[in-house]
């Protein structure tokens, strides 16, 4: 059980490990993808950018992940399936999570006019 490994004055630690586990789900579920590789090679980078506590490493146990799918020019049409083969499974174990898809010219744009969206 996760929460068996850390005493209660380990609270930093755990909330860490939480977050480390996401990553690792994350890098895992990447690595089996039948998109993502493919996308690493046309030409177009991009990142999987974990954003509020997840991106701060203080995941707790019932918030929400928020992920942001950056790309470095538009997103590609294909950005769709990539997100659903990494973002289905866990809204089908319940989790709460939130994404955003954008370019960095987007994100350059909405940040002027709002500095909480990345």
């Amino acid at each position: 059980m996760l929460f068996a490994e850390y005493p209660r004055e380990d609270t930093l630690l755990f909330l860490e490990r939480h977050s480390r586990l996401l990553d690792e789900y994350f890098f895992e579920s990447f690595e089996q993808s039948l998109i993502g590789p493919g996308m690493t090679i046309a030409g177009n980078p991009f990142a999987i950018i974990a954003l509020g506590g997840y991106g701060r490493q203080e995941q707790c146990i019932h918030s929400d992940v928020d992920l942001l799918f950056l790309f470095g020019e538009k997103v590609p049409e294909n950005a769709q399936k990539l997100i659903m083969e990494i973002v289905y499974p866990l809204w089908d174990i319940g989790l709460d999570v939130g994404h955003a898809t954008r370019s960095m010219k987007e994100c350059i744009s909405i940040a002027g006019s709002d500095y909480q969206v990345l």
